[in-house]
């Protein structure tokens, strides 16, 4: 497999860059060709900045790029790794992937093309400080300014100030890494090895897009400082899409699905603010320019009328005129508005949705002229194969060849994920700020007009027919020969052997390997080899292999890991998961098969955990790793059941912002407690969904916005005697080591003298925080609340996180 790597590798830094065409077709309207037209020579370009996926402000991006013919990206320095979920239990780089794609769907919508820095995002910070000193701000910086020298903005718009009032720490590093790139981007002298394929760039003038949540006084400002504050107003109408800009606005922005950002469609005036910064108070002469351009390029307006009245072979003169005009990066552009006119269709069909790489795939290539007019299939290339038709379409009439032939694309996974370092993505330069992979698999048709050719890349897809929904596709997925997974996300020991069940699904019609264990000095595997053969595709061969610490209980170290190889290549063995929503494209992820081993000292409790759902996390999946019994509750169990029967019951994150049950059945939960019981809510968010104002026994305790980012943050123990800091297990400083990304967040901010809070801890600068893990008594029993990122540590098997929520569910008072 490490051979695979190192053949894409050197594919991907052979490829260009084609940034602008992520998220643009052949437009197939009237009113997308239109559009198009309008795109083919911007007058104007202007580069959004700002943190995290849903940080960008769909408003100004749909009113430039829709209402005012603007070209437009956003650069989100990270790509949304360290954030929540609230529509499944995907965390770290797999949320990455989603709100990925969340951002490339939000931007087919507004028009905006999407790019991105090799930050990964390391959850909330509260300076930019830290997390510029975390990423490595040079390497960041260079990113930055690789995308304006790709780019090439007019000018550029930040999303935060630079002051701190953004509030998380990524929020104003953006903003200063604007600023500051804004001046090196024209540099020769800074990043220079980035001057291969691209050149220095020096835009007109940096602006902050304000906000009168941060500054009441703006539209005051704008009328007595005209041209240090713009006043802009977004409201306008689109007709071409038939909506307002704020409507398009809207319906981007509810593409941020997995962070519960869907909102209204907003319609009529609305006004948006620029704060010259630097360089030249150009914005609004540029953009009156911009405008201007549209209706005195005389092609451009000739272009449009031909297209409107369906003057075919005049509007091809005319695009293969502009073309020639065009910088290179744009020329694409000019290609599938021809395709539009033309009314062609294109397709590379495969005869299966998932191909092995390496191995033979049939592949159909379809051409469709639906224009009366002379073109030429000239050739169309696939895999690094070319045929050669050069037969002139007929109207109406398909154009098919077939080929089968070796597969052997990029692997159908984010390429970004290949080779994370905790810090920053290491990404080969010709795609470091590339938003979303390419096909796998593409063909390249090249037809003839006249004198003129142009190209269109069709990706392979599989197609089939389903009774309800008719004809439905997907793109075709490149898979490898053999993957391999494992039931749970870590191997837990307390000092004794434990069995671990591996799946290994063969997708090769014959596939022969020798399977190969690793473990860390300390441990041992047995068997540690295992021979894989499979002469049918799509078989299940399952194993188990015995693990077991040889010092009876190891340390806690968290980074021990068994890791799979193919022997005796040592290649690593690829693990598969994959993300399926409806709203972006279904998604593998292939990554190295490796498993945390984990070994310490735990007591637990008997009895049954109830584990009440919310937005999704593997907190009942970790504590059934621990040795707890556990039961995921349904809404009917929490109306009708009999609350009695379990030890402790535990809402999952964000479970007051999601299950209206919660709240309809309060009742019976408190009496739960009052009765002996314990009931553990882990955090909740205090937004607009939050079902309850107050939860608890009595309404007794309400939820802030306080949280330790820090992991390394050092606890005090309030009462280090108490009860649930000494039962079944001791903790002490120990179980603070290890963490990731985070203490806690959402922390209690008010509750009733009946509390105690038994951990204080802070971030650097702040005074101590005690709302992240209070409980109380209540009858016989006990609530408890916890802002603790249990969900982060515990599917990790974080040892004294483990001890620690062990200790919450079997305490008694």
């Amino acid at each position: 497999m490490n051979r695979i790597f190192l053949a894409l590798a050197l594919l991907l830094s052979c490829l260009s860059e084609r940034t602008h065409a992520q998220t643009e077709e052949v437009p197939k309207s009237l009113d997308e060709q239109i559009a198009l037209v309008r795109k083919l020579r911007p007058a104007l370009k202007i580069l959004h900045i700002a943190a995290h996926p849903d940080d960008e402000n769909t408003r100004l991006i749909s009113w430039l790029s829709k209402g005012e013919s603007v070209e437009v990206a956003y650069l989100s320095l990270t790509r949304g790794d360290g954030g929540q979920n609230l529509i499944g239990p995907e965390l770290g780089y797999d949320l990455g992937v989603i709100r990925s794609f969340e951002l490339a769907e939000a931007r087919k919508i507004d028009g905006g093309v999407q790019f991105f820095t090799r930050a990964i995002d390391f959850g909330y910070s509260k300076n930019p400080e830290e997390s510029l000193e975390y990423w490595g701000k040079d390497s960041v910086l260079s990113d930055v300014v690789r995308v304006i020298r790709t780019f090439k903005p007019d000018f550029i718009i930040t999303r935060f100030p630079t002051d701190g009032r953004g509030g998380h720490g990524h929020h104003t590093a953006s903003a200063l890494l604007a600023e500051e790139a804004f001046d090196l981007a024209s540099n020769p002298d800074a990043f220079p090895e980035q001057l291969v394929g691209l050149s220095p760039h020096s835009a007109t003038g940096l602006y902050w897009n304000n906000s009168p949540w941060w500054d009441k006084t703006l539209a005051e400002q704008a009328k007595s400082r005209p041209n240090e504050v713009l006043e802009l107003e977004v409201g306008t109408f689109d007709p071409l899409s038939g909506r307002s800009c704020n409507e398009l606005a809207s319906m981007s922005r509810s593409m941020h699905k997995s962070q519960g950002f869907g909102i209204p469609l907003t319609r009529g005036a609305m006004k948006e603010y620029l704060i010259f910064k630097k360089g030249k108070q150009e914005f609004r002469n540029a953009l009156e320019r911009s405008q201007t351009s549209l209706t005195s390029d005389r092609m451009l307006v000739d272009l449009e009328r031909s297209v409107r009245l369906g003057q075919t072979e005049n509007a091809l003169k005319l695009v293969f005129e502009i073309k020639a005009q065009l910088p290179p990066e744009l020329r694409y552009r000019a290609d599938l508005l021809a395709a539009g006119i033309c009314g062609l269709y294109t397709e590379l069909s495969c005869e299966s949705s998932e191909v092995v790489w390496g191995e033979k795939a049939k592949f159909t290539m379809t051409a469709m002229l639906r224009q009366k007019i002379d073109l030429q299939l000239e050739t169309v290339q696939l895999l690094g194969k070319s045929t050669n038709p050069n037969q002139m379409l007929e109207a109406n009439q398909t154009w098919t060849d077939t080929l089968r032939m070796a597969v052997n694309g990029e692997l159908n996974s984010p390429s970004w994920l290949e080779m994370p370092d905790g810090r920053l993505f290491r990404r080969p330069a010709t795609t470091r700020v590339r938003a979303i992979d390419p096909a796998s698999v593409q063909a390249v048709f090249r037809f003839r007009y006249g004198l003129e050719v142009f190209e269109i890349h069709s990706p392979a897809v599989y197609r089939w027919t389903d009774r309800v929904e008719g004809e439905r596709s997907k793109p075709l997925a490149v898979t490898p020969a053999a993957t391999l997974s494992f039931d749970r996300s870590f191997v837990y020991s307390g000092g004794q052997e434990v069995e671990l069940p591996i799946e290994v699904l063969c997708r090769s019609a014959s596939f022969h390997g020798n399977l190969r264990f690793k473990v860390p000095e300390g441990w041992s595997v047995n068997p540690a080899f295992v021979p894989v053969d499979s002469d049918r595709a799509g078989s299940i061969q399952r194993f188990t292999i015995r693990l077991k610490p040889l010092a009876g209980v190891a340390s806690s170290d968290a980074g021990a890991e068994l890791t799979a190889f193919w022997d005796p290549t040592g290649d690593k063995v690829l693990s598969e998961s994959s993300i399926d929503y409806p709203h972006i494209p279904f998604q593998y992820i292939f990554r190295p098969a490796r498993l945390g081993l984990r070994s310490f000292e735990l007591e637990t409790c008997k009895g049954t955990v109830g584990y009440v759902e919310g937005a999704g996390d593997e907190v009942a999946e970790a504590l059934g790793l621990l040795g707890f019994r556990v039961e995921v509750l349904t809404d009917e169990q929490l109306a009708q059941a009999d609350l009695s029967q379990f030890s402790a019951i535990v809402a999952g994150i964000r479970a007051y912002n999601t299950r209206d049950a919660l709240v309809e059945n309060e009742s019976r939960l408190m009496e739960y407690v009052r009765n002996g019981g314990t009931y553990l809510v882990q955090y909740n968010t205090n937004g607009s969904d939050l079902k309850q104002a107050k939860i608890g026994p009595e309404a007794s305790m309400s939820i802030g916005r306080d949280r330790v980012s820090v992991e390394t943050a050092t606890p005090r123990l309030v009462d280090p005697r108490h009860p649930f800091l000494n039962q079944p297990n001791a903790i002490g400083s120990l179980d603070f080591e290890n963490w990731v990304q985070e203490r806690g967040l959402y922390f209690a901010s008010e509750w009733d003298r009946d509390y105690q809070a038994l951990i204080s801890w802070q971030d650097p600068g702040e005074p101590p925080r005690l709302g992240g893990l209070l409980l109380r008594p209540y009858g016989k029993g006990v609530f408890v609340y916890t802002g603790i990122s249990f969900f982060r540590q515990l599917p990790e098997g974080v040892p004294g996180a483990c001890r620690l929520m062990a200790n919450l569910l079997c305490s008694e008072l």
